[in-house]
Parts: C-alpha cells; sequence; structure tokens
C-alpha cells in the first residue's frame, strides 16, 4: 500500500476533526476552530488535483495530476475518489468508501482493498484516520501543532500549519496543511516521511458542496483482475 497517497486521502476526509492537539499555539488554534467550524457545514468537494513525490536518494520526482471527489455522509461513511490519469488512461483509482479503502492499477490488473481500521492497526501513528468528524482521543498527547507562516498558494492567501507526531516511532515527521483564509479548508498537503521523501497533494478547481457525478463513487474491477488483500 502507498501510505502517502492512502494518508493524503484520508487528511482531506478529516479536515474537520483536528479540533485538539497538545502544546496550543495561539494562532494555530485559531486556524484549527476556523477549520473546524467551515468543515461542519462542508458536504461534498469536486477538484483538479496535483500529487508530486519527491525521493530523497535520486534527484528525481514523480507527478501525478486527476480529479478528486468527497462526500460527507455521517461519522464513517465518508466517501473519497482520486482518479489519476496520464495521456487520458487511467494509471491509478482509488476509493475509499466508509471503512473499505480499494487501491486499483490498471496497468499491472491489480487492486489492492484494505480498510481504514485495518491501516491504523498497522501504522498505528495514523489511528486518528479512522475517525473523520468524530473526537479523536489520544491526538493532544501524540501531535504537536505549530502556525508557521502565511503565503499563496496559486490564486488561494493560506495560513501554514504543521502536525508533527510526539512518537519518534512514527514513519513520517511531519504533515503540513495550507489552509485557505477564505473557506479555512485545506488547499494543499504534504507528507514528510521519515526517509526523507515527500509528498504534496495541490487542488485547484475546488467546488465545495456541489452535486458530484452518480457514478463518481462506484469502482466496477474489470474481470481478471488480481485481487490483493491487506
Amino acid at each position: 500500500m502507498r501510505k502517502p497517497i492512502i494518508l493524503i486521502a484520508l487528511l482531506i476526509a478529516i479536515a474537520g476533526s483536528t479540533a485538539a492537539f497538545s502544546r496550543p499555539d495561539a494562532k494555530a488554534d485559531q486556524i484549527l476552530a476556523q477549520m473546524h467550524e467551515k468543515s461542519r457545514k462542508l458536504s461534498t468537494i469536486q477538484a483538479s488535483i496535483v500529487q508530486v513525490k519527491r525521493f530523497s536518494q535520486i534527484p528525481a520526482k514523480q507527478v501525478n495530476s486527476g480529479i478528486l471527489y468527497f462526500k460527507h455522509e455521517g461519522p464513517n461513511k465518508d466517501k473519497v475518489r482520486i482518479t489519476y490519469r496520464s495521456s487520458g488512461e487511467v494509471t491509478q483509482d482509488l476509493l475509499i468508501d466508509g471503512d473499505k479503502i480499494i487501491l486499483y492499477q490498471p496497468k499491472i490488473k491489480q487492486a489492492i482493498i484494505t480498510s481504514r481500521a485495518k491501516q491504523a492497526e498497522q501504522n498505528p501513528e495514523y489511528d486518528f484516520l479512522s475517525a473523520p468528524y468524530s473526537s479523536v482521543p489520544g491526538l493532544k498527547r501524540r501531535y504537536t501543532v505549530t502556525y508557521l507562516r502565511d503565503e499563496p498558494v496559486g490564486a488561494f492567501s493560506t495560513s501554514v500549519i504543521q502536525l508533527t507526531p510526539v512518537a519518534a516511532s512514527s514513519s513520517f515527521t511531519n504533515v503540513t496543511f495550507w489552509v485557505d483564509q477564505a473557506s479555512w479548508l485545506p488547499v494543499q498537503y504534504k507528507v514528510d516521511e521519515r526517509t526523507g521523501d515527500a509528498t504534496t497533494l495541490t487542488l485547484s478547481d475546488i467546488k465545495r458542496n456541489n452535486e458530484v457525478p452518480g457514478d463518481a463513487f462506484s469502482l466496477n474491477l474489470p474481470k481478471g483482475t488480481k485481487i490483493i488483500y491487506r
């Protein structure tokens, strides 16, 4: 399982669950309070996305672009769909439907099926990902949150906040949010892994609380697809 892809998709779904963290920073607390309040009114998101993965061991980066759909249907019932394309062809398709996660890779005709609960169990530092739009026990003991700066991201004026795991055993060192000062919702995310690799996801052409296509959350695996359960 490619952790950054799963992590970032789920971060979108938990934008409203970040109400309390350890070692409060006054400016960060204000931003988190705005995020929490605005996310309560969020039902859907449709956006173009660009994901950039930078590798620490080699001077290279991997860029994927596509479209994202998100729908909030209640605690533990959120849906996320991210479809990446290259030259018109789907290169990767990720569906999160409630607790279920499917990562489909057409090129190798393979689908990985897992769950939020299993991902949290296998990666304890991500346990908050299984509780979107609800209280998150233990967060205030496990993360610090810091306001870094204000800066533009495309057409957005944003405030930048950073989450840092307290535990040295965490597989990532930081998760950074760029929060739009108009909507108070994240428009860019960055995950810094302990390996030195980093993944950044940037949203554009964002539409909130609009109807999404009826088939946005239907992922029908072709016959002959190899299924791997994790």
